[in-house]
C-alpha cells in the first residue's frame, strides 16, 4: 500500500492542500482519516453529488487548494449499453459539471490538480471538461482510496517532476479499468514561501549589483 511505503520514508509534511469533497459521509470521515495518517493539509466536505457543482467554487475561493478531488457514489443505468450518454449515468454529469466549474475557477492543470468519479463513472466527459484523473475508464467498482492515493501521491511528489499513471499503477487496486488519466505536477516544495521570498530578494540584489558594475566598466573604458 501506498500509505504503508510512505510510512516508513521520513518524509517532512507536505505544505499541498487538498479539497476533497464526498457525497458519502461514511467515505468522507474515512477520508480525514487517511489524509490525516499522512500528516498531509485537507479540508473534506461531506457534499452530495448533486450539490459539488454549486459548492465548489465558493470552497476553492475559501481555501485557494492545490488538489482537487470530488468523489462519492455513482452508477450505469443500463449496464453495458449508451456508454457515451450522460444521462445514462446516476451521477456522473455532477462530477462533469464540478470539474467544469472549477477548471472556469483554475484554467491551469498544473496549478490546481483535479482528481474525479466514482465506482462507473463516465472517465472521458470527466476528462474532457479538464480533470487530471479521473473513473471509471471500464466503467467498474472503484477501490475507495485509489482517488486518495493519487492526491497524496501528487502531494509528495516534488514539484520539479510529474505523476503520472505508470507511477501509480503499483498502489491502485482498480488499476487502468478504474482510474485514468494524463500528469499532474507534483505538489512538494522544498523551500517555503518565506524562503522563496528571502531566495528571490537576494537574487535581485545580485541582479542589481552586476548592473551596476556593467555601468561603472562602461565609465571606465570611456
Amino acid at each position: 500500500m501506498f500509505t504503508d511505503v510512505l510510512k516508513n520514508r521520513k518524509l517532512s509534511s507536505s505544505r499541498a492542500v487538498i479539497l476533497h469533497l464526498d457525497g458519502d459521509r461514511k467515505y468522507s470521515k474515512r477520508a480525514i482519516n487517511y489524509y490525516n495518517s499522512l500528516n498531509l493539509k485537507s479540508i473534506v466536505e461531506n457534499i452530495s453529488e448533486r450539490n459539488q457543482p454549486n459548492e465548489v467554487v465558493y470552497l476553492l475561493e475559501k481555501y485557494k487548494p492545490d488538489i482537487l478531488v470530488a468523489t462519492g457514489h455513482d452508477l450505469m443505468l443500463k449496464k453495458g449499453q449508451d456508454l457515451y450518454r450522460l444521462d445514462n449515468y446516476k451521477n456522473s454529469k455532477y462530477f462533469v459539471q464540478t470539474v467544469k466549474n472549477a477548471r472556469m475557477w483554475e484554467k491551469s492543470e498544473e496549478k490546481l490538480i483535479i482528481i474525479a468519479g466514482a465506482c462507473e463513472s463516465f472517465y472521458e466527459a470527466i476528462m474532457l471538461e479538464g480533470a487530471n484523473f479521473a473513473s471509471s475508464p471500464a466503467r467498474i467498482m472503484v477501490e475507495y482510496r485509489d482517488p486518495l492515493i493519487i492526491a497524496s501521491k501528487i502531494a509528495y511528489t516534488d514539484s520539479s517532476k510529474y505523476v503520472r499513471m505508470k507511477d501509480l499503477l503499483p498502489y491502485l487496486k482498480s488499476n487502468y479499468n478504474g482510474m485514468g488519466g494524463t500528469k499532474a505536477r507534483g505538489k512538494k516544495n522544498t523551500l517555503s514561501k518565506w524562503q522563496k521570498y528571502v531566495l528571490l530578494h537576494f537574487c535581485n540584489i545580485i541582479v542589481k549589483e552586476k548592473k551596476k558594475n556593467r555601468k561603472k566598466g562602461r565609465k571606465v573604458l570611456k
